[in-house]
């Protein structure tokens, strides 16, 4: 998401009022890929083959397609989590309403894969046991009185210009990728790695 809000920022004084300029689609990012399994019989890394039955198995609910880990997490992990489901939140909403304000529609497709950046949090959320701060909030309501602070900011400067809002996009973008890599830097965890990596993919494309 950031190169496209960087390119989009750096070259609006070109772009501007030009008929060929395009607003491009993002791809949204869910969870996806392999990791390597080892055999529980001989210890080897199970082949291609193997891993396509498991994965067939996994869909028909005969099996896991990760192992289950003991569901308990640091202090400072589950505060960094309740922090990030939240930071997930105030990027959707920006987005969302940035979109309604501005109609471009590249806010409209980045809010929808912010979305589903909650939704992986949220499930993260669960396998530990931890509350979610964002349920049953509306639009631009936070638990953390920073980032309830920093939506009005990003909401006010964004509405002023086109450029203003691709503006506060990029800033989105680049706190995002700062924090991700502060917990990845001493996280353990391989769910938590897993998830928070699909994250920063999406946010660095």
């Amino acid at each position: 998401m950031l190169p496209l809000l960087l390119e989009r920022f750096q070259n609006r004084g070109a772009a501007s009022g030009s008929s060929s300029s395009k607003l491009y689609d993002l791809q949204i990012y869910t969870l996806g890929g392999y990791a390597p399994i080892v055999s529980p019989t001989t210890g080897e890394v199970m082949k291609r083959k193997a891993l396509l039955g498991l994965g067939i198995a996994t869909i028909l609910g005969f099996a896991p397609l990760v192992s289950a880990q003991a569901a308990t997490v640091s202090p400072t992990l589950k505060a960094q989590l309740i922090y990030l489901v939240q930071e997930e939140k105030l990027a959707r909403d920006v987005y969302t309403t940035l979109y309604a304000a501005t109609g471009l529609r590249q806010f409209n497709n980045i809010s929808k894969s912010e979305q589903t950046h909650m939704t992986l949090m949220q499930d993260l959320l669960k396998t530990y046991g931890i509350a979610d701060a964002t349920t049953g909030l509306p639009v631009g309501s936070f638990k953390d009185a920073s980032l309830t602070a920093l939506y009005k900011q990003l909401v006010a400067s964004g509405k002023t210009s086109t450029t203003a809002a691709l503006a506060s996009g990029v800033a989105i973008e680049k706190k995002d990728i700062t924090d991700i890599n502060t917990i990845l830097k001493v996280n353990q965890a391989a769910d938590v790695t897993y998830v928070l990596d699909r994250l920063l993919s999406g946010s660095k494309n």
